[in-house]
């Protein structure tokens, strides 16, 4: 009698097998203090909020979001930021382990990674 091998396949996992997602929600929102209109109701150019960048949103220029100046800025097109007053982003991410068939990658912790920003500054003084 001859014994016969059993070959077993290696399976690839599913694709949620090791699927890790993420996500984050920011905003903002500055105000002045006028004490009674002691002080200016403006807000510093400092105090402002700045958004754009690969922390923030991927794809955008640091500060490449937002209000802008009509003139100057010889590295931005369009002119220097400004900043604004309220400013949201929002970001979902999803990562997998490479397939078996990548097997140095996927050994040494290598992820496959997918995403989608959203976000805005605006200034609702004017």
């Amino acid at each position: 009698v001859v014994e016969g091998k059993k070959e077993e396949e290696e399976k690839e996992d599913p694709v949620v097998i090791g699927m890790t997602l993420h996500s984050s929600f920011h905003f903002g929102l500055v105000r002045p203090l006028t004490f009674g209109g002691l002080c200016s109701g403006k807000i510093p150019l400092a105090d402002r909020f700045y958004v754009g960048g690969p922390g923030q949103l991927r794809g955008f220029m640091p500060a490449g979001i937002g209000p802008r100046a009509s003139r100057g800025g010889s590295s931005v097109p369009g002119g220097d930021s400004l900043g604004g007053d309220l400013f949201y982003t929002s970001t979902l991410a999803a990562s997998v382990p490479f397939p078996k068939s990548i097997s140095t990658l996927r050994h040494n912790g290598a992820r496959l990674f997918g995403f989608v920003n959203a976000g805005t500054c605006v200034s609702t003084t004017g």
